[in-house]
């Protein structure tokens, strides 16, 4: 599972996105609990999307940014 966080340079205050493979966090979760009456959707990636090309990326251990 991945999620998008968003990054500011202190210098710049440009902001930046990066894909973050969960379970990376601080914290390292090892596991996830959801609630199946608070799920709202459910909506697959096509495969040509930035975010499916960051995940490929990541699988093959590049470095991720959006």
């Amino acid at each position: 599972m991945y999620y998008i966080q968003s990054q500011v340079n202190q210098e710049t205050k440009a902001v930046s996105s990066v894909l973050v493979r969960r379970g990376n966090e601080w914290h390292g979760p090892d596991r996830m609990f959801l609630n199946e009456r608070h799920i709202v959707l459910i909506e697959p990636v096509g495969t040509s999307s930035k975010v499916a090309l960051l995940i490929e990326d990541d699988k093959k251990g590049q470095t991720l940014s959006v």
